[in-house]
């Protein structure tokens, strides 16, 4: 796993998301870096479906990764979402939620900067800036989200999230974390699926492609999956089997690779069939 992607991990091990109002404080460069001060709070209505723009290819250039972290909690007030407006723009239309760069973002990733978030430039030398290669937005939302979909160099993390049913298409990580409950989460795709410290009642996965994505990994702490299902054609590494009660695989008819199961162990025991 990527050191980002701990970092992030431990972030929201130690603390909730903290939402912050619209500062006034303008963007700040130094040298070639962009430092992203503003965070946008945009109130929504009740939101089930978020989808992606078409910036996947932009993003890969620059080497971007656009991480949504989606939570239910403390959402008595209502949905809303908290972004960097000066690279990211969201529209509702319905029930539809469309997240991505904003034409003032998409200048910036094509002049090449790199992008800092509310850094203090005093103590930065511009000679040795480590840029963010992560770029943050935060979605609260409520039950009635039932639907996301994200492209390359996005990537999904469900933080306390508690959904009795989820359809994800997904094509790079995504994080189940911190006493999240997902009741049925149906999936096509993804490079990697954490589920830490959370439970899924029922995991339909589908994969996809076994060229492109030969690699699915169901990576267990402290989790509960009650049912894996497993349909399409590839291979999926699962780290801990004690944490799964069911696993059922379908592989595509007349498939030439099937679906393969590697890294399966067992610590309890269990009888297969």
């Amino acid at each position: 796993m990527k050191k980002t992607t701990w970092l992030t991990l431990a972030m929201f091990a130690v603390s909730p998301i903290i939402v912050i109002a619209l500062s006034q404080v303008r963007t700040k460069t130094e040298g070639n870096a962009v430092n992203l001060t503003q965070s946008k709070l945009q109130r929504l209505q009740p939101v089930e479906t978020v989808i992606f723009n078409g910036d996947s290819t932009l993003l890969d250039s620059a080497g971007i990764v656009l991480q949504l972290t989606i939570t239910t909690r403390d959402t008595v007030g209502g949905n809303c979402v908290s972004y960097s407006p000066e690279m990211f723009q969201a529209t509702q239309k319905g029930g539809v939620l469309t997240i991505g760069l904003s034409p003032d973002g998409r200048r910036l990733v094509k002049e090449g900067h790199l992008f800092l978030e509310k850094a203090d430039l005093s103590r930065v030398n511009p000679d040795t800036i480590y840029a963010n290669d992560t770029l943050n937005i935060h979605l609260h939302a409520g039950p009635a989200l039932t639907q996301v979909v994200a492209g390359a160099n996005q990537t999904l993390v469900f933080d306390e999230a508690r959904l009795p049913l989820l359809r994800l298409k997904a094509m790079q990580e995504v994080i189940i974390t911190n006493r999240s409950h997902i009741g049925h989460l149906q999936m096509n795709g993804g490079t990697s699926v954490w589920v830490i410290k959370s439970e899924i009642d029922r995991f339909d996965l589908h994969l996809i492609n076994p060229e492109v994505y030969s690699m699915t990994n169901s990576f267990g702490e402290d989790s509960r999956i009650g049912m894996l299902r497993v349909t399409g054609e590839g291979s999926i590494d699962i780290h801990n089997g004690d944490d799964i009660d069911q696993i059922l695989l379908e592989p595509t008819p007349k498939s030439e690779d099937g679906i393969t199961i590697t890294g399966y162990s067992f610590k309890k025991r269990r009888q297969l069939k």
